[in-house]
């Protein structure tokens, strides 16, 4: 994850203005999880986040987890129009049909 140090900063100011927008309206309810979750969609950002904060909940790779999804509804669109995916080499090598 990387971000510029404008866009830190617009963030760090956003969650003190939500701060004290709550702290201001003790009446609005506030999440009951107290959890912050903060998405690490790589292996790369897991493992540099944990070395410097040793502390990581959870972890899945998220652009797998994105890759494999898209492959997958790609062969079910490809299957209900009676089609099927091949890699590109064995389409340009005359597989396709």
């Amino acid at each position: 994850m990387t971000t510029t140090t404008d866009e830190r900063d617009a963030f760090v100011d956003g969650l003190r203005q939500f701060a004290g927008f709550l702290d201001s309206h003790p009446d609005v309810e506030t999440p009951r999880d107290e959890k912050f979750l903060l998405a690490l969609h790589t292996i790369d950002a897991v493992v540099s986040f944990a070395a410097r904060f040793d502390h990581v909940y959870g972890y899945a790779d998220f652009e797998d987890f994105c890759n494999r999804l898209y492959e997958s509804r790609a062969r079910d669109w490809a299957a209900k129009h009676n089609m099927a995916l091949i890699p590109a080499a064995e389409a340009s090598a005359g597989g396709a049909r």
